[in-house]
């Protein structure tokens, strides 16, 4: 996309552009049309079928410029205001965020383990109940991720460790945000 001016025109006349020198395509647009001494600007797209590359700053897209008049002369102005890439998915930053139980269970007791919060700019995108041995603990908690946390019975003939009950909250963000 660029704004395309004219300045210094001494005859009526228009700018052809296309996207890049012996395009293939035979793509061109009449970007601007003036008439002799008219100092005018129009912003549009350059149609497609240049080469195409990538540069140290990025991709490098030609187009041509050609006035297109019976006589006469101008000088044009082109001001690049940007171009359209292809959507991409963003890979998205997350971190796994983890709360363990304390103390020891013994044999009948409950333990709740909260959900780990996310940090300010981050989401909370899934959450996550897991014991330490499995035999011996039922999680009786439906929904961890409405009621942040985790709830379990420890069924076992012997008291566990507190530590081996954990609960998980994935956080993410847009890199950069």
């Amino acid at each position: 996309m660029a704004t395309v001016t004219v300045v210094n025109a001494t005859a009526a006349g228009n700018w052809l552009i296309w996207g890049g020198a012996g395009n293939p395509a035979g793509v061109s647009s009449s970007a601007l049309n003036w008439g002799p001494g008219n100092v005018l600007a129009n912003t549009t797209l350059l149609p497609s079928g240049g080469r195409t590359g990538s540069g140290a700053g990025g991709p490098v897209l030609d187009f041509a410029v050609k006035y297109n008049g019976p006589s006469g002369q101008a000088d044009v102005i082109v001001d690049v205001v940007g171009y359209f890439v292809e959507n991409t998915a963003t890979a998205l930053e997350c971190v796994y965020l983890q709360a363990q139980g304390t103390g020891s269970i013994a044999t009948g007791s409950q333990i709740i383990v909260n959900m780990p919060s996310c940090a300010a700019g981050y989401t909370k995108t899934g959450v996550g109940c897991n014991a330490g041995i499995s035999n011996d603990a039922r999680l009786i908690q439906d929904s961890p991720s409405v009621s942040n946390r985790c709830n379990w019975v420890n069924y076992g003939a012997i008291s566990l460790p507190g530590s081996f009950y954990t609960a998980e909250t994935v956080c993410c963000r847009i890199p950069g945000q």
